[in-house]
């Protein structure tokens, strides 16, 4: 399997920036950061983040889906 964004489990749908009258804008992200944190922190910490990722982007956690 081809080891990028796309295929891994952590890849998401991201939407942001709304707007009243034009709704969210679309892009994707990784939530590797918020799954993979100490089991000491919480994920619902304000300081737990996703990153903005593009289907062909590539790292170190790809996890298969």
């Amino acid at each position: 399997m081809d080891e990028k964004c796309t295929n891994c489990k952590y890849f998401h749908r991201l939407k942001y920036g709304f707007e009243v009258g034009t709704g969210f804008k679309e892009s994707s992200c990784c939530i590797a950061f918020t799954r993979l944190c100490d089991l000491r922190d919480s994920i619902d910490d304000y300081d737990s983040f996703v990153v903005e990722c593009e289907e062909n982007d590539r790292c170190e956690m790809f996890t298969e889906r």
